[in-house]
Formats: structure tokens, C-alpha cells, sequence
């Protein structure tokens, strides 16, 4: 959404093209999405929220954009027509889609930390099995808060394993559940 207003916006505000030219409109939103599809999937496998903070989203943001644009100028010199195709435009639109993502996520991140400080969309978490990978868990969702999951303790085989907050045995699963 905010690449299809960044690009209508732009065209909005232009002078040299109209928002009634609904060829060059379609062409230019055609392009636009196409370069993000492409983007997607080749940063796809990096798109999960287990990174702590803004900071990183925005470090991530700048690497998505920086193959937008990569993308985009490839997909324009192969596809778009040489005389209405301008670069400047590809330029102002991606800057002011940068701009629109930045300002998205950052009041998502807002909303998401006041919310969840608050104890709103939190999940009460337990992890079963206090190995290797459930103390990978445990500090995913304790770097985390964003993700929305409050650790509440281990279910583990036996009660001595480490200093871990262990409420139960598998064995007792269902009545710690209730």
C-alpha cells in the first residue's frame, strides 16, 4: 500500500506527468509492484521478527530498498519504454516509499511496545524441554517483547536441570495448563 501511494503521489505532485494518464499510471505502478515481488523474494528468507529493536528493522528496511532499487533499474531497462521512462521518477518515489516504511514501522513499533508493556496481545508462553533450543527460545522471547510472549516458566523431563524456572514435569503437562 504505502509503495502504491508513494507512486501516486508522486505522480500527484509532477509536472510533467498527469494523473489522467492512466497508461503511464498503470506502467509505473506495474513496475513498481513487479520490483517489490522480486525484492521480497529474494530477502524473503530474512523476514521474520526475531531481531531486537528498531534499529534493526530499519537497518533491514535500507537493505530492501537499496535492492529496490537495483531491481527496479533492472526491470526499467529491460522493460520500460525508453522515452517516457524516467529515472527521476523511479528515484522520488522510492525516497518517499523509503520514508513512508520508515514512519509505518516506527508507529508500529509504538503502538506494539506501548500495548504490550500494558500486557495487551501477550501470550503466556511455556516451554517444553529445557535443552538447547528451549533456552534459544526462552532468549528469543525475553530479547524480543515486540513478539508478544511472556515466558512463564519450562516444562522439562526432571526438576534438575540448571537454575531455570522449571513449574513441572511433561508428566504434568495438562493440570499446569489449566
Amino acid at each position: 500500500i504505502i509503495l502504491n501511494l508513494s507512486v501516486f503521489a508522486i505522480i500527484w505532485i509532477s509536472p510533467v506527468f498527469s494523473i489522467h494518464d492512466h497508461y503511464d499510471l498503470s506502467l509505473y505502478l506495474l513496475h513498481a509492484n513487479m520490483s517489490w515481488i522480486l525484492t521480497y523474494f529474494i530477502l524473503s528468507n530474512k523476514n521474520l521478527y526475531l531481531r531486537d529493536g528498531f534499529i534493526n528493522r530499519i537497518k533491514r528496511i535500507n537493505i530492501q530498498v537499496f535492492y529496490f532499487i537495483i531491481i527496479a533499474l533492472i526491470l526499467a531497462y529491460l522493460f520500460m519504454p525508453r522515452m517516457t521512462y524516467s529515472r527521476v521518477f523511479l528515484l522520488e518515489y522510492t525516497g518517499l516509499f523509503y520514508v513512508g516504511k520508515l514512519i509505518f514501522y516506527y508507529f508500529l513499533y509504538k503502538y506494539l511496545f506501548v500495548m504490550r508493556s500494558k500486557g495487551n496481545h501477550v501470550n503466556r508462553t511455556l516451554i517444553i524441554g529445557l535443552n538447547e533450543t528451549g533456552q534459544m527460545l526462552k532468549q528469543i522471547i525475553e530479547c524480543n517483547p515486540i513478539l508478544g510472549y511472556q515466558l512463564i516458566g519450562f516444562v522439562s523431563e526432571n526438576n534438575e536441570e540448571g537454575n531455570a524456572k522449571i513449574l513441572g514435569l511433561v508428566d504434568e503437562l495438562e493440570s499446569l495448563i489449566k
